[in-house]
């Protein structure tokens, strides 16, 4: 498994904007799929847990993408993307942060690069997700510690 950098040691510069995104189509994508007011997460055979995303395919959009890699990831169908913020990778790729309500589970398709699904209670902080050992280095950069409290609104917004 891939040593881990923490989030302090990250180039990564993080712009979370409640605007529009910027004209730039994103390189990849990462979704927090929201299912019963927790965060899907999936296992990737060398990273460890992370929330899906990956790579936007030329001929599809970003919200084609997040569908897809859901769904290729997790086999959850989603709706009600709402587009968080972006940010540019070390190797400087744009990559667009959604939120989306799961609005059902299917099996992961035989051919999916994900090893598991969970969805853990209580669902893990950045804090506890930086100090897992089996928690993918995607999820111990400044991202996941800069959108929590929007992520904690989204899921709260949710709830009533």
């Amino acid at each position: 498994m891939h040593k881990s950098p923490t989030w302090e040691e990250s180039n990564l510069t993080v712009s979370i904007v409640r605007t529009e995104p910027s004209n730039e189509k994103p390189f990849a994508v990462l979704v927090f799929p929201i299912f019963d007011d927790h965060v899907i997460w999936v296992q990737h055979p060398r990273r460890g847990w992370e929330a899906p995303g990956g790579k936007v395919e030329p001929d599809e959009t970003p919200i084609e993408a997040a569908h897809r890699e859901v769904f290729e990831e997790s086999g959850a169908l989603i709706e009600n993307l709402e587009w968080v913020g972006e940010y540019h990778m070390d190797n400087g790729n744009l990559k667009w942060i959604y939120f989306a309500d799961v609005v059902d589970v299917k099996a992961r398709p035989a051919d999916s690069e994900t090893t598991d699904v969970m969805v853990p209670r209580p669902m893990w902080d950045p804090d506890v997700a930086r100090a897992r050992s089996d928690v993918s280095y995607i999820m111990k950069d400044g991202v996941y510690q800069t959108i929590w409290p929007l992520l904690q609104d989204r899921i709260k917004k949710g709830e009533s």
